[in-house]
């Protein structure tokens, strides 16, 4: 998590504590971090949404007839 990250999920941590909510500002940004990292994961681990693996299937491919 980068710097300015850990300092908004801190921010919003002391928010929750005093109000007992967050704003819906606030949850979208920190849903749109956790997506972002999420992200980041599952592409280290191969899962990424667009693997090039080749494979060579699908029309206009060169190694078809």
């Amino acid at each position: 998590m980068t710097l300015r990250e850990r300092q908004f999920v801190e921010a919003v941590e002391k928010y929750l504590d005093e109000n007992g909510k967050v704003t819906d500002q606030q949850e979208s940004v920190l849903e749109g971090i956790y997506n972002e990292k999420m992200w980041i994961r599952k592409a280290f681990r191969g899962e990424a949404a667009f693997q090039f693996t080749g494979g060579g299937e699908g029309k206009g491919r060169d190694n078809h007839p």
